[in-house]
């Protein structure tokens, strides 16, 4: 996904995706509430992201979910 008018509700939706194991989204509109969404995929191996809106937080929720994660790439992200 490739694309700067992507809202956190839009991404929203691929939190109801269960079977999904790899995202890769280049948006600068992704937030801490976008990776939020992406927590309740407990199938998810892989998050290659851009997006200078994702902080810490978005990290933590991720963390605090468990799941399969194996690779997270985030770039420009605000530490």
């Amino acid at each position: 996904l490739n694309a700067s008018q992507v809202s956190d509700q839009g991404l929203a939706i691929i939190g109801s995706l269960p079977g999904l194991t790899h995202i890769t989204a280049f948006c600068p509109n992704l937030t801490d509430d976008s990776l939020a969404a992406f927590s309740r995929l407990q199938n998810l191996r892989s998050i290659n992201i851009s997006s200078p809106r994702v902080s810490g937080r978005g990290v933590a929720a991720l963390a605090a979910a468990g799941g399969s994660l194996q690779t997270l790439d985030i770039r420009g992200m605000n530490l």
